[in-house]
């Protein structure tokens, strides 16, 4: 595991396990704790937590504190920002959790989403990366102005 999010070792070990064998039996677990030297109850204990670690993450978030569904959601841009989110993981209930939040950043009217915005965002990053600290420093200003509301004195910047 790259990242150890502060777990124990033995809580990296059973995430490990559980990536490796998707939904196994009571018998299989406990045989691979038994194993790794581990105690059963300990195992369990380490499985509860990395389940309720799950459950917050599925359960919180700016979707579930909107009350926004699956359904209200637009579904090829759902699937889009699935799409997307995979980049981060290969469980589409994650996935599809990161889209939702992510959905709930623009207002379900508004002429761009979330997921149209974001490569024209990379885009911006990186030709940010490219040019000197000045340039830089004026477009993300402009950018936000733009932000903020100041559309007129953005578009006056452009045309100058």
């Amino acid at each position: 595991m790259a990242l150890d999010f502060g777990l124990s070792d033995t809580e990296k070990a059973v995430a490990e396990f559980f990536t490796e064998n998707p939904s196994p039996d009571d018998k299989k677990f406990h045989a691979w704790a038994e194993k790794q030297g581990i105690e059963v109850d300990k195992a369990e204990a380490c499985a509860y937590k990395l389940a309720t670690l799950f459950t917050d993450f599925l359960c919180y978030g700016r979707a579930n504190e909107k009350g926004l569904q699956e359904s209200d959601v637009d579904k090829k841009e759902l699937a889009a920002g699935i799409k997307v989110e995979r980049e981060h993981t290969q469980n589409d209930m994650v996935a599809t959790r990161i889209s939702l939040d992510h959905e709930v950043e623009f207002p379900k009217d508004a002429p761009l989403t979330y997921y149209m915005a974001l490569p024209l965002m990379e885009k911006l990053i990186k030709r940010l990366a490219e040019v000197d600290k000045k340039e830089a420093d004026e477009a993300i200003e402009a950018f936000r102005k733009l932000a903020e509301g100041q559309l007129p004195a953005v578009l006056r910047a452009c045309k100058e």
